[in-house]
């Protein structure tokens, strides 16, 4: 670990020691969701724009 746990104590609830990109964690699963609900509305207003051609 790069980093003692004391200097990121608030930090230890948004990551987990066993993965180093924090994806597991939180506030990636939050990140994760977020870009899947953008990528789904910019698909869906793709379709709609282009639904008439």
């Amino acid at each position: 670990m790069l980093f003692p746990m004391s200097v990121w104590s608030g930090w230890t609830l948004w990551t987990t020691p066993g993965d180093p990109t924090g994806m597991s964690s939180p506030l990636g699963r939050i990140v994760v969701l977020v870009g899947l609900l953008a990528a789904l509305a910019v698909t869906l207003r793709w379709w709609w724009h282009n639904r008439r051609r």
